[in-house]
Order: structure tokens, then C-alpha cells, then sequence
């Protein structure tokens, strides 16, 4: 699925530094399956809390479902763990976002909230 985001998003280059800048922002970003297969992949959206190394964390994400075009919520599965006071095994299992497994990462062009965010990336024609 492609869209015309353009006129409502801007791009972020995929490096830790560029990134950090947009701490506390709710960003949109697309996990790749398959690098070589481009526009392929989970489409996610939360408020940007970290980023550290390789790796990004993310809180309030939402999975888009690209079939209904409704955002699924999966809550704080992205979030930084504390080392000391959770359980060693949740850091093996859990899902990450890698910077090497990131095919875009967008951020809106005007200050709104994840909700408006999200509509405006699932529905670009009604913005």
C-alpha cells in the first residue's frame, strides 16, 4: 500500500541523532519484513520516548491494519524496560524496533496529538 503523505508528513533520516530530536513526538515508522521489498511491512505509530544504539522505543503504539485502514492498539509493547526491576526474560522475547529493520520514519509537519496522527496517515484524502 502506498500513500501520498507528503504535503502532511515529513521524513526523518534513520540515525540515532537525527531521530532523538524528535523525543516526546508521535511518529509513524514501517518495520520491514523483507528490506528488498519496499512498502513492505508493519506500519506502527506512538509517541517516540527513546532512542538508544539501534535501536528506537515507542509508547501508546498502534499497529495499522492496512486492510481496514483502523489503527490496532497494542499499548507500551515498545517501550525502554528497566533492567533492575523487570523480569530478564521479557527482554529476550519482546518485539524490537531496530533502526537496520526501518524502512521510513515520518513525523507530522504541524504540532497535533497521536490521534490526529494516525487519522491523518491512515486517511490522507480526508485531511
Amino acid at each position: 500500500m502506498t500513500r501520498n503523505v507528503s504535503s502532511l508528513f515529513s521524513s526523518i533520516k534513520i540515525e540515532t541523532d537525527v531521530i532523538r530530536k524528535y523525543l516526546g513526538m508521535p511518529i509513524i515508522l514501517q518495520l520491514a519484513e523483507d528490506m528488498e521489498l519496499e512498502h513492505k511491512g508493519k506500519t506502527f505509530s506512538g509517541i517516540l520516548t527513546d532512542v538508544e544504539d539501534n535501536e528506537i522505543y515507542m509508547e501508546n503504539t498502534a499497529l495499522l491494519d492496512d486492510e481496514n485502514s483502523e489503527w490496532i492498539e497494542l499499548g507500551d509493547d515498545f517501550v525502554r524496560l528497566d533492567p533492575t526491576r523487570e523480569d530478564p526474560t521479557r527482554f529476550a522475547e519482546r518485539e524490537k524496533l531496530r533502526l537496520e529493520n526501518i524502512q521510513f520514519i515520518y513525523v507530522a509537519k504541524d504540532m497535533i496529538v497521536l490521534e490526529q496522527v494516525q487519522d491523518m496517515f491512515a486517511s490522507p484524502e480526508k485531511s
